[in-house]
């Protein structure tokens, strides 16, 4: 995903959030990320912010290579969230804002099957909740809130202006990714 020739999937994360959890500091799957993402069948790039939750329990690693038995840890950034997702809370408001003002994709849930909102109104937060609740104990799932582009929104724009755009992006979440880390580490100052 992260690797090799034709990657789809590609995260940066804050090495000072890697390095304040007590358990899992060694863990990118920990960490609330930034991530850009293509997908062939949609036809569609993407680029936002990613909070996982792994097994609940883990796998014996044969059964599950990819993670090598990785199980989620109480210092996850994924309870962060959990904890911040509620009516009210900067959290929340700050996603609903996203979402239902500036266009942003929310997506939670089990990865298999994420649920995905979009529009002027903005999903509940004890929905949004519930769906993270809801991941089966036994499947990686999570949290993900994105701004997403057809391939017709990209034929006109520059390689700069991709790239620019993507900063852009990533600097309207950073204030959400401070909430969601144990230490605020993003500094907050113009993309430019």
């Amino acid at each position: 995903w992260g690797r090799g020739t034709y990657w789809k999937w590609i995260c940066w994360l804050s090495r000072q959030s890697r390095a304040a959890k007590p358990t899992s500091g060694k863990l990118s799957f920990a960490c609330a990320k930034f991530y850009i993402a293509l997908d062939g069948d949609d036809q569609t790039f993407e680029a936002g912010i990613q909070i996982e939750r792994a097994l609940l329990a883990s796998a014996p690693a044969d059964e599950d290579p990819a993670h090598g038995g990785v199980r989620t840890q109480d210092d996850w950034d994924f309870y962060n969230l959990l904890r911040g997702m509620r009516k009210g809370s900067p959290i929340y408001e700050f996603i609903a804002r996203l979402v239902g003002r500036d266009g942003f994709t929310v997506r939670t849930g089990p990865f298999s099957q994420m649920i995905e909102s979009r529009g002027s109104k903005p999903p509940p937060a004890a929905r949004l909740k519930r769906s993270l609740q809801s991941i089966p104990p036994d499947e990686w799932g999570g949290f993900q809130v994105c701004y997403v582009f057809r391939r017709q929104d990209l034929i006109g724009m520059s390689g700069d202006d991709i790239i620019q755009t993507i900063l852009s992006i990533f600097h309207e979440l950073a204030p959400l990714m401070n909430r969601l880390m144990p230490t605020p580490s993003l500094k907050l100052d113009s993309p430019d």
